[in-house]
């Protein structure tokens, strides 16, 4: 008699060892990532803990120190430290505050860290009273566009692509004046990118009007050109006049080459003003900028009158002493710069009063490199090494 026997064969065993091989892993990815989720889940609870808790302190008017009473409480984010942030008393200004963390005003109430590993990539907005807001901007009609998100993805790439293709290199190098570079100047293939790409920044922001100095026109003409190639609406270019640098006109062979060397530039501090400049390094600036007696063209302190000057002040006064006349007032820009070709002014008082003019729009926005966050990038930004 033949009895039949029972059990596995080898192939049968090899695949429900597989299976259970694959169903495990899966089982334990899966509860990887759920305990993940749920620690950064955790974490978010503490942080919004956090939040709660700095709006109980104020509300419940706890003391701050010895005596302080009236002190609000927030929680600072630093994406410089990214496993950290503070719960903090606003006690900076006395008695109102300013809604910014002042580390160097003792205002640290508890310092929190995110556990696990975990840490910020990025804040999803800045500190309140912004550079735009001191300079009098409504940013509640403005739309702030972060060139990291604007590129952070194939269709920014691929549209770049698209308009590099229907641009030639004789072109594109004309087109380097953009980035301060002069034709014929030897470049790198990155800076050859350059111009593409800010034509690739109008198109995918679907821009209808740019706006540009006279030194970023040749971009503007390029996105003219490209646009019917790659079916896209030409946009309309409206470029407005470039300041000149402190040393004035600075001729070179060409009209564009001229207004490239003479204009205000960031790259070159002798040539420009900066929005943090302090009240002396605005005066030791324009004491030695150049200025002309009774000359207007390649007076540089004459257009910051016409241009910047006279669209906020209503008059502006060259004060001098009484055995040279007095004062003298003026309420507008032709009336000014007459006096001055005329020979009615002094240099040495008008570089004072363009001084004390430029000082005044500045200072909202000097202030706010003073303080905050604001503060600690300037400082970083200034400990950059100047490479050009």
């Amino acid at each position: 008699n033949h009895q039949p026997s029972s059990g596995f064969t080898l192939i049968e065993l090899l695949v429900v060892t597989a299976i259970v091989i694959i169903v495990s892993t899966l089982i334990l990815a899966n509860n990887a990532r759920f305990g993940g989720a749920v620690i950064l889940e955790n974490l978010a609870y503490d942080v919004g803990l956090s939040v709660r808790k700095a709006q109980v302190y104020g509300i419940a008017v706890r003391r701050f120190g010895a005596t302080d009473f009236s002190s609000g409480y927030g929680i600072h984010f630093d994406i410089t430290t990214p496993s950290a942030y503070v719960l903090f008393a606003d006690v900076f200004p006395t008695g109102t505050g300013d809604g910014i963390y002042e580390p160097e005003a003792s205002e640290l109430v508890e310092s929190l860290s995110m556990l696990q590993g975990y840490r910020m990539l990025d804040l999803c907005a800045t500190s309140g009273g912004g550079l735009a807001e001191a300079c009098g901007i409504d940013t509640s009609k403005v739309d702030i566009i972060w060139a990291k998100d604007l590129m952070d993805g194939i269709s920014y790439w691929d549209r770049c692509l698209s308009v590099a293709k229907n641009i030639t290199l004789d072109r594109t190098l004309r087109a380097t004046t953009i980035m301060g570079r002069k034709q014929g100047e030897t470049l790198s293939m990155g800076q050859l990118f350059y111009p593409p790409m800010q034509v690739t920044d109008i198109f995918q922001m679907d821009i209808d009007i740019c706006q540009l100095g006279m030194d970023q026109r040749r971009a503007n003409i390029l996105a003219r050109e490209v646009a019917p190639k790659i079916n896209k609406k030409k946009p309309v270019a409206v470029h407005h006049h470039i300041l000149m640098g402190l040393q004035g006109i600075q001729k070179r062979g060409t009209d564009e080459e001229t207004m490239m060397a003479s204009k205000m530039s960031k790259s070159d501090p002798k040539s420009c003003i900066y929005m943090h400049d302090t009240t002396e390094q605005i005066a030791a600036k324009i004491n030695t900028a150049f200025c002309p007696s009774k000359q207007e063209e390649g007076n540089p302190l004459l257009e910051y009158c016409k241009h910047i000057i006279f669209k906020e002040a209503k008059e502006i006064t060259i004060s001098r002493p009484a055995k040279f006349g007095g004062d003298l007032s003026f309420g507008d820009y032709t009336d000014l710069r007459d006096a001055y070709v005329a020979g009615k002014i002094h240099p040495a008082d008008f570089k004072t009063a363009v001084a004390t003019e430029l000082d005044k729009l500045i200072a909202p926005a000097r202030k706010h490199f003073e303080k905050g966050a604001a503060k600690k990038l300037h400082e970083q930004v200034a400990s950059f090494v100047v490479t050009r």
